[in-house]
């Protein structure tokens, strides 16, 4: 089996309020579309609502 590697530098935002500074994430990075890592209950909550 061949062997593969990726690595990459990765900033990880996370905690309460951490939804309120993804705008000013994404302009830092110029980003438009940002990887959003969460679980079924939080994904199905009115959380995402705001």
């Amino acid at each position: 089996m061949k062997t593969s590697v990726f690595q990459m530098q990765t900033k990880v935002v996370h905690g309460l309020g951490s939804l309120q500074q993804l705008p000013k994430e994404l302009k830092a990075l110029a980003g438009t579309r940002p990887w959003i890592v969460t679980d079924p209950g939080i994904a199905g909550s009115a959380f995402w609502m705001k």
